[in-house]
């Protein structure tokens, strides 16, 4: 390569803060690349084919930009558990590093963010976990290397907590899924297949202490968090297929919610001489990857997120332009239910503490269809399980001839049914959670403000209530509540209720509590996720797989995006995941020798 005529600028983050950017003019390079050097843990990669002589124009580097605005060793994109651990551990082993982060200032730490992961499950031991992580990969992850090194820097983590300053509180759980291969040697003495880090509180301005205390970690080091600043391509040689560093607009603005979009911005180059960490997350808010990707939900108006809105898939989509592989796409789980008209209005799930989620034990009220029908026990345990197929399940009605009288999604959307006695048992809104934790919306403590706003309708009859509804079909076609048929199932229900027995469902006889003290009320209700967990497949050292199978030279990925689980959510949890492979991913760019060495 030829050498440079004048390098970029490499930043602190003090220089940084105060606005210093790095102008470069970068001369042209040999116009075949040779092959790149093997990092750590690899075998070196075949020289790439060059055109033949006289069609490879002299000095022609059309894909590397005219000038860089910034150069590093590693590019983190993304700025929650999985970000920050790649940003210390590239930083702790020599890397010089930037990061990247969509969301502005007072929104920043992804899904991290919102107060989620009070303890990191691991199992019992190394050896445990791998069984038990294999039988719930459920076949999805060919590569015992990387359920071996998912395991191993996973029990590691305890120690790096502790090298940083935190303490370890360790802790006894079950494995979610008890019944399947390495679930009874995962939970082991039941004494350290969990814990939690206890951290010093900081003050980096991110909900939950664990998150802000890797925050303020990255910024003591003082690198560079660049946010507004959405990542928008990656730079790749075409001949060794390397990445080289990250297109983004720099100092964007945030359009807010519902919708979480920015304009404006300055386009830039980051040369990233080691490599780049994709960890900005997964496709929750993206409308077009939920009707490709997520099973048996293809509109928003079935599912929503109660994470940051700032995860629209963008990793997903650089990953793709550079031929990455794909898996675990298909996201099939239920975490709790919102409140469909505040998740409308602000573009984010506003978790709703009710019906037998592991929160919550209040049991209040039914959930009927646009028939004023119950349809399942409102009372199974929502916390990450798949059972909302009975919400989403598209329905065939057959006429007597045989032919086909309709076809709809028959209980979408659904209503909450409950009367005076429930809303005033307590506050609906979770506290915590993205809306709650970013301040973009705090749910009153009576109910009441939400009853004014319309979001909970109010009537003096259960048939009142029934034709207050107003009910669209997936046409947008108008079908109303059937208040009739809704009075007969709360009548149904009570009588149940005052039996002590569901006939219908089966639901547990301490959680039937009678719809019987006037006024009464209905809420429309989502079904809520917290995540999804597809984007670039990836080997043991977090490396990007190509269509054909091989590694994307210098391309990462970590946390949610590229998760190595398929189609339920885990069950050792994200998180650990999360801080494991970024850490992985962080350690094995900082050890590359630079591109344009």
């Amino acid at each position: 390569m030829a050498e440079e005529k004048e390098a970029p600028k490499k930043v602190s983050r003090r220089e940084f803060v105060k606005g210093a950017a790095a102008v470069a003019s970068v001369g042209a390079l040999a116009s075949c690349a040779p092959a790149a050097t093997p990092g750590p843990g690899e075998t070196a990669a075949p020289a790439p084919t060059c055109p033949p002589a006289g069609e490879c124009p002299p000095a022609a580097t059309p894909w590397i930009p005219a000038k860089w605005d910034y150069e590093t060793d590693v590019v983190v994109v993304g700025f929650g558990y999985a970000g920050t651990c790649a940003a210390i551990e590239a930083f702790d082993n020599g890397a010089s590093v930037i990061v990247l982060e969509k969301a502005p200032k007072e929104h920043w730490g992804g899904n991290s963010g919102a107060k989620m992961g009070g303890s990191w499950s691991i199992g019992d031991t190394v050896e445990a976990n791998i069984e038990y992580l294999t039988s719930q990969a459920w076949g999805t992850v060919p590569d015992a290397e990387v359920i071996r090194a998912l395991s191993e820097s996973e029990h590691e983590l305890p120690a790096w907590f502790e090298s940083l300053g935190a303490t370890i509180a360790w802790k006894e759980s079950a494995p979610t899924y008890s019944t399947i291969p390495g679930a009874e040697a995962w939970k082991g003495t039941r004494e350290h297949n969990s814990f939690a880090p206890v951290v010093p509180v900081e003050a980096a301005g991110i909900p939950g202490e664990c998150m802000e205390w890797l925050a303020s970690l990255v910024l003591a080091r003082e690198i560079p968090v660049m946010t507004d600043t959405p990542a928008k391509e990656l730079i790749q040689d075409p001949f060794t297929k390397e990445i080289l560093g990250v297109k983004a607009l720099e100092g964007v603005t945030s359009l807010g919610p519902p919708t979480y979009g920015h304009t404006g911005g300055k386009e830039i180059y980051i040369k990233a001489k080691k490599g780049v960490i994709l960890a900005c997350g997964g496709y929750e808010n993206n409308e077009e990857m939920i009707k490709n990707f997520m099973a048996d939900m293809p509109h928003s108006a079935f599912v929503t997120f109660y994470g940051t809105p700032y995860n629209t898939g963008d990793g997903v989509t650089m990953a793709q332009k550079v031929s990455a592989k794909l898996w675990h796409m298909q996201k099939k789980e239920m975490h709790a239910l919102s409140c469909a008209p505040a998740t409308r209005e602000f573009g984010v799930g506003m978790y709703m503490l009710v019906f037998g989620s592991y929160i919550d034990e209040r049991g209040p009220g039914i959930i009927v269809n646009r028939d004023g029908q119950r349809f399942y026990n409102e009372y199974h345990m929502h916390g990450h399980s798949d059972q909302q197929r009975v919400f989403d399940g598209f329905e065939h009605k057959l006429t007597p001839a045989d032919d086909y009288d309709y076809g709809d999604y028959r209980h979408v959307p659904m209503y909450w049914i409950f009367d005076d006695t429930t809303i005033k048992s307590g506050k609906f809104g979770h506290s915590d959670r993205w809306i709650n934790t970013r301040g973009i919306y705090t749910w009153s403590d009576d109910n009441m403000a939400e009853v004014e706003k319309g979001w909970i309708i109010k009537a003096d009859t259960i048939e009142e209530l029934g034709n207050k509804i107003e009910i669209k079909d997936w046409f947008g076609r108008v079908v109303g509540m059937d208040a009739a048929a809704l009075a007969e199932t709360v009548t149904k229900y009570n009588q149940y209720a005052a039996a002590g027995k569901d006939e219908d469902f089966g639901r547990r006889p301490e959680t039937l509590q009678p719809i019987v003290t006037p006024p009464f009320y209905a809420m429309d209700i989502i079904q809520t996720q917290t995540n999804t967990d597809g984007g670039p497949e990836h080997d043991q050292y977090q490396q990007c797989m190509d269509l054909d199978g091989n590694t994307i030279r210098r391309l990462y990925t970590a946390g949610e995006l590229g998760s190595q689980y398929g189609f339920l959510y885990n069950g050792g949890g994200n998180i650990p995941e999360a801080g494991a492979n970024g850490r992985v991913a962080g350690k094995h760019a900082a050890g590359l020798e630079p591109w344009d060495a």
